[in-house]
């Protein structure tokens, strides 16, 4: 027991007093930790005085007045409107619950002595941590409540808790290897018109995409949610017929509630210009839609042969402008992407005078197109890997931080007015997930973020990273 605990056990003599009141009782407590404070420090000197701090004991202390409900003046009820629970029922302190003029118990707390908290009832096992950080100003959030906190931050004006819950989204999402819950978030940032939400949440589902496609999650999702996905450039995907299969996967799945209206939009955010040749000549054989939607696949189909098939020459002549279709996602298949993995880099470090020397490299070559027509005429890519500093200045770089990454095309390139390059770099976690993205600039570097405060997007504990190169090609506008 802290000397707190006893103060406030001494102190219950206050309430058999005729003048007590829980809110006379609380700044008791106040005034004795205060006094406590200033006369516990036996050294001090009188003219220029010491600092004492024991906020994390009052803290604890704090929440102890909650755990045990003294002198509590006020009842807090807690019912779920989509639930068939019994009301439940939390005895807190007004004075309390009335210290932050911007939150919504500051003028319930006024008028009445009670309040009633509708939370949804998968919410209700975070109510009590929810008040005891009222208390506290502390809270344990994890992917599982972190919803749940967020909503009630933000329907009952915590403004702070709610802010620290939207920089935690970011680092908490890779914990769900279902989806499951990133896409609940997506959903409730909808419904709640929380923009930077959405877009922590987009963008995680756009970069894993190809493993949000094979879990359960992605045949929940909406409609509307599934039409702002496949609008998306920075869908991190093998290619884009794995996009035409995953949004068959999506319509089987809906059966009989499936609209026939929907599935001509839909297709239309498939980019079909961005399919081979060959595989659109397959799309009629192996898609079980096709004949369901033979008229509308026909039409999409009609958009891509023309790309794979004519000159840029012959397609600016007819096309007044190239359309978001005309371009690329994030495609690793062969031969587009070149990875460094983590074993890689791992086995690198235990190299004698690894620092000395230039980094991992590698090459890849590629078409100087995604087109049927340039499938012969290629080009080659050198890829490196800066561990330090040193390895940057041996290649020609200089690096303000490491670890580093530089993607570079050798030799004349005869289609430079025609064709240019939007490269990236795809970083994986252990080889599990994507947690940041990011283009090559001018000069054909990228710095790798190492933390939140760098600007990388999402965690990755031990930092072994895997480096995906990724080359993505597009006519000039």
């Amino acid at each position: 027991m802290t000397w707190t605990h006893r103060l406030l056990l001494r102190l219950t003599v206050v309430i058999e007093s005729p003048l007590y009141t829980p809110t006379n009782y609380i700044l008791h407590v106040i005034d004795a930790f205060r006094l406590w404070a200033c006369l516990s420090d036996t050294g001090m000197d009188s003219e220029a005085g010491q600092p004492v701090d024991e906020v994390q004991g009052l803290s604890e202390d704090m929440g102890w007045l909650f755990d045990s409900g003294r002198g509590c003046d006020f009842t807090v009820v807690v019912q779920s409107l989509d639930g068939n629970d019994s009301d439940d029922s939390v005895c807190v302190h007004r004075l309390v619950l009335s210290l932050d003029p911007q939150s919504v118990f500051f003028d319930m707390t006024q008028e009445s002595k009670s309040f009633t908290m509708d939370v949804r009832q998968s919410c209700r096992p975070y109510v009590n941590a929810f008040l005891r950080y009222i208390y506290t100003r502390q809270i344990n959030v994890t992917i599982s409540s972190i919803q749940c906190i967020y909503q009630m931050a933000s329907d009952y004006g915590f403004k702070s808790l709610q802010a620290e819950c939207g920089r935690l989204f970011s680092w908490l999402l890779p914990d769900d290897s279902t989806f499951v819950t990133t896409v609940s978030l997506y959903n409730y940032a909808v419904a709640a018109g929380d923009p930077v939400l959405q877009e922590t949440c987009l963008r995680y589902l756009a970069w894993n995409c190809a493993a949000l496609v094979g879990s359960e999650a992605w045949l929940t999702m909406s409609e509307e949610a599934v039409e702002v996905f496949l609008s998306c450039s920075d869908l991190v995907v093998p290619d884009e017929s794995f996009l035409l299969r995953a949004l068959e996967s999506w319509l089987r799945s809906r059966d009989n509630r499936t609209e026939a209206g929907i599935v001509p939009g839909l297709l239309g955010l498939i980019r079909f210009p961005m399919i081979s040749a060959e595989r659109l000549y397959d799309i009629p054989y192996s898609s079980d839609l096709y004949h369901s939607y033979a008229e509308v696949y026909n039409a999409e189909m009609v958009q891509g042969y023309p790309f794979q098939a004519l000159t840029f020459d012959k397609l600016r002549r007819h096309l007044p402008s190239m359309d978001v279709e005309h371009s690329p996602r994030i495609y690793t298949e062969q031969p587009w992407s070149f990875t460094v993995s983590a074993a890689e880099v791992s086995a690198f470090l235990q190299q004698p005078y690894y620092g000395w020397s230039n980094g991992l490299s590698g090459s890849l070559s590629t078409p100087v197109l995604n087109s049927a027509i340039y499938q012969d005429k290629t080009t080659t890519w050198y890829a490196n890997v800066f561990l330090n500093k040193q390895q940057c200045l041996n290649q020609g770089y200089t690096c303000d931080s490491t670890p580093a990454v530089s993607l570079y095309q050798t030799g004349y390139n005869q289609y430079q007015n025609d064709i240019q390059y939007d490269n990236c770099i795809v970083l994986l976690c252990n080889g599990s997930y994507v947690f940041h993205v990011q283009k090559f600039n001018s000069n054909r570097m990228v710095l790798i973020p190492s933390g939140s405060n760098t600007g990388q997007e999402y965690p990755c504990a031990g930092e072994r990273y895997s480096y995906l190169f990724v080359v993505r090609p597009q006519y000039i506008l």
